[in-house]
């Protein structure tokens, strides 16, 4: 082809940059699904640093362990694994953004159609800046550990998880 110079150099560039690869999820089973909204990113991660100790390679939190360019895919995929879930929140708005919402209530919906074991968890892990009655209903009839800072409550979370 007769490109022009532009044209080539923006063509060499775009052929050396190197592609994400597609892979499939972390190895080995999803234990512990964490959700978060992108503001708690930094209390997610301490969650997931934490539970990384307990549950090694079984702990899915998206910003870590997302390899897969079918996020969708890979979420639902995850979801269907997980034993557990902890829903990272600060405010309660956070507990309400689109994709953390879908899949809590994801969850929650495959534990009361019994696709998940009884002794599945789905543990609200939130800011004491609101009141967990003020929680949509799936999360407010769960036992919510409250956190005055960061880190707070970990080893609470093991014990339910640890059910």
């Amino acid at each position: 082809y007769a490109l022009c110079p532009v044209t080539r150099h923006i063509v060499r560039r775009f052929i050396s940059v190197p592609r994400p690869q597609t892979l499939d999820i972390p190895t080995g089973p999803c234990r512990v699904f964490i959700s978060h909204a992108s503001e708690d990113a930094s209390v997610a991660e301490q969650v997931f640093r934490h539970l990384t100790t307990q549950f090694g390679d079984g702990v899915f939190y998206s910003p870590r362990t997302m390899t897969h360019t079918n996020f969708s895919r890979t979420i639902d995929t995850a979801l269907e694994d997980a034993r557990h879930m902890v829903v990272v929140g600060t405010a309660l708005p956070h507990l309400e953004k689109g994709w953390v919402e879908y899949e809590w209530r994801s969850f929650h919906n495959m534990v009361l159609s019994g696709l998940k074991p009884k002794e599945a968890q789905l543990v609200p892990y939130i800011g004491k800046g609101f009141s967990p009655a003020k929680m949509p209903l799936p999360l407010r009839e769960r036992s919510a550990i409250q956190m005055d800072q960061p880190g707070e409550g970990l080893d609470a979370l093991n014990q339910f998880l640890s059910r």
